[in-house]
């Protein structure tokens, strides 16, 4: 509650890894792996960025939200946020890598 004194918790319900975030059904950009995360509260809402990784796409970035900072909620839509694809550069395989968020 302090940012300073840490509780480990697991519901097996939610991850089978002992993560807060496990990954998502095969089929999304998020189906092999989630990482890397950057959290940061905005009134009582608490917002994730991470990165992501799926068995048949290349990294990205997805976002999600929660109350708790246990329980998060990916959006409705399931899409990754930022793809390499958005970036201009010329790079091959053209991926993101980490997070970072200034607020």
């Amino acid at each position: 509650p302090d940012g300073l004194t840490w509780t480990r918790v697991w519901d097996p319900a939610q991850s089978s890894d002992h993560s807060v975030l496990d990954i998502a059904p095969f089929g999304y950009f998020d189906d092999n792996s989630v990482g890397v995360p950057v959290v940061i509260k905005e009134g009582a809402i608490l917002h994730m960025w991470y990165e992501a990784k799926g068995y048949s796409a290349g990294f990205s970035l997805g976002h999600v939200t929660s109350t708790d900072g246990i329980n998060w909620t990916r959006p409705a839509s399931h899409a990754a946020i930022w793809t390499g694809a958005n970036d201009p550069g010329i790079f091959t395989p053209d991926e993101v890598w980490r997070p970072l968020v200034l607020k």
